[in-house]
């Protein structure tokens, strides 16, 4: 079965000193369903990185308002009557990062990965067998 994927472009706005929203830039919301747990934050052009992350916390996140407790972490703020946006914080081996994105982008992006595999349906996208095998071939 060939991967199914989604990709939304948001504008993606750094967070500068002071929490203060910088200038921000495209990116892209990556779901596939080569990988039904995950949802890429991608840099576009060459040598752009790319972030990885459960798609879950997102979904927590625009529920909750916050999600995370590790290495990635999203959280609600509101900038006004109707601008709320989504942070998304990550701590790199060299520093951490931190993205405002949109909430519309993001839940468009979610319903699009919810409706390609359904919340409890990922490991019938997943070759387990075949990722144990590769992993211990590996060693």
């Amino acid at each position: 079965m060939s991967a199914a994927t989604v990709v939304k472009r948001v504008w993606a706005r750094e967070v500068a000193d002071g929490r203060a929203l910088a200038c921000g830039h495209y990116m892209e919301l990556r779901y596939t369903t080569a990988d039904p747990y995950a949802v890429t934050l991608a840099e576009l052009g060459p040598g752009g990185g790319e972030l990885a992350f459960a798609r879950d916390l997102l979904k927590a996140a625009l529920r909750d308002g916050v999600a995370g407790e590790g290495a990635v972490r999203v959280w609600l703020r509101c900038q006004g009557i109707e601008d709320i946006v989504l942070l998304l914080a990550a701590a790199l081996p060299s520093c951490t990062v931190e993205f405002g994105l949109s909430t519309r982008a993001v839940a468009w992006l979610l319903a699009e990965a919810f409706r390609l595999v359904p919340a409890g349906a990922e490991s019938e996208f997943t070759d387990v067998d075949g990722e144990l095998a590769e992993v211990l071939g590996a060693a």
